[in-house]
């Protein structure tokens, strides 16, 4: 690994500082990657629609969980949609579902495009349900099965090597193809107070907002671990696009929530799973190109 050296580092440091308020100035209007241009939004829970992006005005309708929403426009903390304004936290936003190309042979990584999908114990709608996903996870495809009505199933696990979990509708998934794009010489400055990661990278500025702990300052790297793993004891897969922090903390994506922006109790730092997603990809690898070894000086 090349690395900086601290004499280098301090002298990017400095510059960065320095130029910290006109940095924060362009953040103002710098590409966000926490959601995709042709957003929806997905509900979490029964969600109030309201007449104006307030509170204490009337409900005009209600969404179902997991319905989906088409997100037209947003103001503040809400969203703005045919029907009325929705609060941000209560929509998940996604991508529009595109057919999938289902694959033939098993050993890939691949990512829920659907708003939502079960992990069954056998190839049957019936069949007792494992775990429940929702956009953006990324679980590891190990199997593969067509059944009596020739819909085909994906033999899903938490990562290769890794138990067998149960099966899922090989059209909820997309398999994950590795991206050719990387920064070239990225800075990452996190803004403890705003809770926004802002990527420089040759003159540009590009803004992810997250959801974690309260951090200390100081500098650290980045490293890119694998595209899922498991979620907690209860949910044994499906955390998309695990990244780490050497000072300690984790990095991932989350679908479970969207407040991404304000502080959390969440002992990593969850992204949305767009922004997640791009951060991953864009890591460049060591000349040997083993994940685990790539590394991104970050200022805290």
């Amino acid at each position: 690994m090349n690395r900086l050296s601290r004499r280098d580092f301090l002298k990017r440091s400095s510059a960065l500082v320095a130029a910290a308020p006109a940095a924060m100035l362009a953040a103002n209007n710098a590409p966000s990657i926490d959601t995709a241009s042709d957003t929806l939004g997905r509900a979490f829970d029964v969600t109030d629609i309201h007449d104006r992006p307030d509170v204490a005005s009337a409900v005009v309708s209600q969404l179902a969980p997991d319905s989906v929403t088409e997100i037209t426009g947003t103001r503040d903390d809400w969203y703005r949609t045919a029907s009325g304004w929705v609060k941000r936290t209560a929509l998940q936003p996604i991508s529009a579902y595109r057919y999938p190309e289902i694959r033939e042979t098993t050993g890939f990584w691949a990512e829920l495009i659907a708003p939502v999908s079960t992990v069954k114990a056998w190839c049957a709608g019936h069949a007792p349900v494992i775990a429940r996903l929702c956009f953006g996870a990324v679980v590891y495809v190990m199997d593969r099965m067509i059944d009596d009505g020739k819909q085909v199933w994906y033999g899903v696990a938490a990562e290769p090597g890794s138990p067998l979990v149960g099966w899922t509708p090989a059209l909820h998934y997309a398999q994950w193809l590795p991206s050719n794009q990387t920064l070239t010489e990225p800075l990452i400055r996190i803004d403890r107070q705003q809770r926004q990661l802002l990527l420089y990278d040759q003159g540009r500025v590009i803004v992810a907002s997250f959801y974690g702990p309260a951090l200390q300052s100081g500098t650290t790297t980045m490293s890119r671990v694998q595209p899922g793993t498991r979620i907690d004891g209860s949910t044994s897969l499906g955390l998309p696009w695990l990244m780490r922090l050497e000072s300690g903390y984790s990095v991932h994506g989350a679908f479970w929530h969207n407040r991404f922006g304000e502080a959390g109790t969440s002992p990593a730092i969850e992204l949305t799973t767009f922004a997640a997603r791009w951060l991953y990809e864009h890591l460049q690898s060591n000349v040997k190109g083993r994940d685990r070894l790539v590394e991104f000086w970050v200022w805290m």
